[in-house]
């Protein structure tokens, strides 16, 4: 697949937030806080790795910038989303003030396997049409529904399947190397059995969170790829009703 966090374009307001934030960051342990002169955001937004270069002029790290960027997506998670890195639902909405003939439905459509490097199928569905493709543990659906006042343009992303292997087989290898240990320690040392034991549950957590977020991070990437691509190949440009992973459906 192409695209990722380091692909996406950030707006200007979305710019000042991480700027902002990774100040907050870098503070505490430089004591630096001098900002940058805000600079001519090109209309299309920047890049993570500029928005890193503009910062890295002042003092700030790159790894503070993207933690900030990372924290744009957490904002709205639940608690179980946040606990395990990223939520399991992925959503993100486009609204058109015109009905989209079949032409740009059928283009719209097209971008989905071409972003996401997936075979799917395509449906008529509600007077609009849908591309749905499953795979990889993961399903994908994108709808091109109108509406009375235009049409909507829907991506949703159900990694449902993925989290088992994200999470759970880490967790269950932690929990297996735990159970070695216990076999081979003296039962008596309950102090070394219980460090022991822990460090290989708390482990396999951790390593599962990692894979999970990654994952997260380029699915969000991916979503955002997508759905601006869409939007520019019929030549709209609204104001996003639910950006992924931040104001879309969220569910772990």
């Amino acid at each position: 697949m192409a695209g990722g966090n380091d692909e996406r374009r950030f707006s200007e307001k979305e710019f000042a937030v991480i700027l902002r934030k990774a100040i907050d960051l870098e503070t505490p342990e430089t004591g630096m806080v001098r900002h940058p002169s805000p600079p001519s955001l090109p209309p299309e937004g920047l890049t993570l790795l500029e928005i890193q270069e503009i910062a890295s002029e002042v003092g700030i790290h790159p790894s503070r910038v993207s933690e900030a960027a990372d924290s744009l997506y957490t904002l709205d998670w639940s608690p179980a989303a946040r606990l395990f890195g990223g939520p399991a639902k992925l959503s993100a909405e486009r609204s058109v003030g015109r009905r989209l003939s079949e032409e740009e439905m059928a283009l719209t459509l097209d971008l989905a396997r071409t972003v996401l490097h997936r075979e799917g199928m395509t449906h008529e569905v509600l007077g609009g049409a849908e591309w749905s493709s499953r795979g990889d543990f993961s399903a994908v659906l994108v709808r091109v529904i109108p509406h009375a006042a235009g049409s909507r343009i829907s991506v949703s992303v159900d990694r449902r399947g993925t989290a088992f292997l994200s999470h759970w087989l880490p967790m269950l290898g932690g929990a297996f190397a735990a159970g070695i240990s216990l076999a081979i320690l003296d039962p008596s040392s309950w102090q070394p059995i219980a460090a022991v034991v822990s460090g290989w549950v708390v482990g396999g957590y951790a390593l599962g969170r990692t894979i999970w977020t990654r994952s997260t991070r380029k699915w969000l990437g991916w979503v955002d790829e997508l759905t601006a691509k869409m939007m520019k190949a019929i030549g709209s440009e609204p104001a996003a009703e639910g950006k992924p992973g931040v104001e879309g459906s969220q569910e772990s």
